[in-house]
């Protein structure tokens, strides 16, 4: 069964409104003029994708500032990093493509808590020589 109490639809701006009408009248449920959230992620994705998905950065920035990163081995680092910052936007990218501003910062975040602060600032990122 299901609960019309709970149920809503949403129609594109380009529907007719007697349809609209024709439609929530057959189904005896509500409209409503967008979802902001829906299992997580954004029911309606506009133009501007980033705005959409800055909750996952938003997530993973707030997962990392209230972790000390002084207090963590490098496998300790790499198994928070691995098993929780990866796995937020997992789900997203399961269902959408994600930005890739958002992607990068999220990437950068990592990066920064792997390799620490100092006192003067960032440490130097090591990478190959190839």
């Amino acid at each position: 069964m299901i609960n019309l109490d709970k149920s809503t639809v949403s129609f594109s701006p380009n529907t007719k409104q007697s349809d609209i009408d024709g439609v929530l009248e057959q189904l005896g449920i509500r409209e409503t003029q967008g979802h902001a959230m829906y299992l997580g992620l954004p029911t309606v994705i506009l133009k501007q994708k980033k705005i959409h998905f800055e909750y996952l950065r938003d997530r993973v920035f707030k997962k990392l500032h209230g972790w000390d990163n002084k207090f963590f081995s490098a496998g300790g680092k790499e198994v928070l990093i691995k098993s929780i910052l990866q796995s937020i936007p997992t789900y997203a990218m399961a269902c959408f493509r994600i930005p890739m501003g958002i992607c990068s910062d999220i990437e950068k975040a990592c990066c920064d808590f792997w390799w620490g602060v100092n006192d003067n600032g960032k440490n130097m990122y090591w990478a190959s020589g190839n």
